[in-house]
Parts: structure tokens; sequence; C-alpha cells
């Protein structure tokens, strides 16, 4: 069985190589200026947090694994995984809040979606759903998060 952890990690590693290059793709196939900054290296989890970043933040965490062939000399596995969106933005700036949490969720997808074979291991990504939060404030900035469902099929050999 290909470990989860060694999954999201896979994940984490094509996000932080590809975000910035697909964002400015997409700002300029959109045409309307909106420039956004990928989250630095340190704002890729793996796991919950407990502070929420400065502008915006991408978390990649498990929440189950199937297994289609198990034990033996090769296995198959089915991995859930969500990778949820962060992106804060000022109070009262609600429209470019959500623009740029559509435009981060856009990326992830591509970058994901369109790398179907990460390695040897990692067969293919496919799409599950996307869930949108409603805008959250707190008197000082907004907060908006997307769930980005994704199952990740591996393949492996004991």
């Amino acid at each position: 069985m290909i470990q989860v952890e060694n999954v999201l990690e896979k994940i984490v590693s094509l996000l932080k190589a590809s975000m910035q290059t697909k964002l400015d793709a997409i700002k300029l196939e959109e045409g309307d200026g909106l420039t956004l900054k990928a989250p630095r290296d340190n704002e890729y989890y793996i796991h919950e947090i407990d502070n929420i970043p400065t502008l915006s933040a991408i978390i990649v965490r498990p929440n189950a694994t199937t297994v289609i062939v198990p034990g033996g000399t090769y296995n198959e596995d089915d991995h859930d995984i969500t990778i949820i969106v962060i992106v804060r933005g000022k109070e009262g700036d609600i429209s470019k809040c959500a623009q740029r949490a559509y435009r981060f969720t856009r990326a992830v997808r591509e970058i994901v979606l369109d790398n179907p074979t990460l390695d040897d291991t990692i067969v293919g990504f496919y799409a599950k759903g996307i869930d949108y939060s409603p805008m959250m404030a707190d008197g000082r900035a907004l907060l908006m998060t997307v769930n980005i469902g994704v199952i990740a099929k591996t393949h492996g050999t004991n």
C-alpha cells in the first residue's frame, strides 16, 4: 500500500512547483490584471492549521483510503483527498476576495488534474467536486475557503 502521507507530500510538491506559473497563465488568459501570488512554501500544509495565513494557504489532507487490490506483490488504492484553498481579503472587498478564491481553485484543479500521473506510484487523479464556503468576516478581514475533492489512484509493489 502506498502511504497516504507520501501521496499528500507529492501533491504539495507539485502545487509548490507549479502554482505561480499557473496563476500567471490564468491572469494572462483572463486579461483583467488581477495579479495573484502563490502561497509561500511554508503556507502549504498536509494537516489542518490553527492560524489563518496572511493572504492564502493550501491544505492537502486525507479523508479515506480504499484498498482496491490488497496485499500480495501488487496493490492498488484510492486515496480520497481534500485540497483546501484558504484566501483572505480586506474587509469590504468581497468580490475581489471571491475572485481570488475562484482563481486559486481553478489553478489547483488544473495543476492536479492535468498531471494524471505524478510518478510510477500515482497513476491518476480524478475530480470529486468543489464546495465553496460562505464568505466570513471578523470586522477587519474576509476569509473564504474552498474544498476541492480528488481521488488519487495509486499502485505499487510490495
